[in-house]
């Protein structure tokens, strides 16, 4: 931060900052950080705060709405030694990502590790194969994508995390009218998940 005003106070342990907005936005993000920009007195400065805390929030908290985005192609599968796949994915949503950012696959929300063209990899670890289908991709395979949602956005789901606790099975299939009722079982460990009236990410 050298090229920034700062003054450290050792009384309360806080650094306070003079940059604009833009400059505070920039910040926070590159170095993944809580910054407080805070000028006494100034309504100003108050409006600075709140935006960085949404960026706090959106970096640290991150969440999606259950709704799929698009869908990608598996267009390659390694598997290392120590049980981890890599997805190398195709997407129309590809040149629009970076990398470190969070997309949930099938649910399962994993971090973009690199990008070339169209395409981009993520990679599973052996907890997370466990818990989700995505130990049953293969080459050529379709895949559910949706980006993390950005807050103060409209949402069109629910909040969700993109932990997966489990897989299920799908048991019944019944077409209603435009519609469609499913049915499922699931592990009965897995049961103080659901409650009457509750959402839950299939």
């Amino acid at each position: 931060f050298s090229d920034l005003n700062l003054i450290h106070s050792t009384t309360w342990k806080k650094i306070y900052v003079n940059l604009t907005e833009e400059d505070a936005i920039a910040i926070g993000a590159k170095y993944r950080i809580f910054i407080r920009a805070i000028k006494p007195a100034n309504q100003e400065a108050r409006i600075y705060l709140d935006n960085v805390r949404l960026l706090y929030l959106d970096y640290f908290f991150i969440v999606f709405t259950g709704i799929i985005e698009t869908m990608g192609i598996v267009r390659e599968i390694v598997k290392s030694p120590s049980g981890n796949h890599s997805f190398w994915i195709e997407s129309s949503l590809s040149k629009e990502l970076k990398v470190d950012q969070s997309v949930a696959h099938n649910g399962a929300c994993l971090t973009v590790e690199q990008i070339e063209g169209n395409t981009y990899r993520v990679t599973a670890i052996p907890e997370t194969l466990q818990k989700t289908t995505l130990s049953t991709l293969k080459t050529g395979d379709y895949i559910n994508l949706e980006r993390r949602m950005i807050l103060g956005a409209r949402i069109d789901g629910h909040l969700v995390q993109g932990h997966v606790d489990g897989v299920g099975t799908c048991t019944q299939s019944v077409q209603e009218g435009e519609s469609w009722s499913f049915a499922f079982e699931y592990p009965a460990q897995l049961g103080h998940i659901t409650v009457p009236k509750g959402s839950i990410c299939v």
